[in-house]
C-alpha cells in the first residue's frame, strides 16, 4: 500500500497534488488557446501581406 499510515496527511497530500495538476491543466489550456489565436492572426496577416507587384510597361502598338 502507498504510505497510508497517516490517513489525514495522505488525504492532504493527495488534495494538494490534485489541485496542482488542475492548475497546470488550466494554465496549459490557456497557453494553447492563446498560441492558436496568435497562429491564426499570423496566418491572416501573412495571407493579406502587401506584395510588391512588378512594374510592367504598357505595350505600345505600332501603326504600319
Amino acid at each position: 500500500m502507498t504510505n497510508y499510515n497517516n490517513k489525514r496527511k495522505y488525504k492532504k497530500q493527495k488534495a494538494k497534488e490534485k489541485a496542482r495538476k488542475a492548475k497546470q491543466a488550466r494554465r496549459s489550456k490557456a497557453i494553447k488557446a492563446e498560441n492558436r489565436d496568435k497562429k491564426a492572426i499570423e496566418l491572416i496577416q501573412w495571407k493579406n501581406r502587401s506584395r510588391m507587384s512588378p512594374y510592367k510597361k504598357p505595350k505600345e502598338e505600332e501603326d504600319a
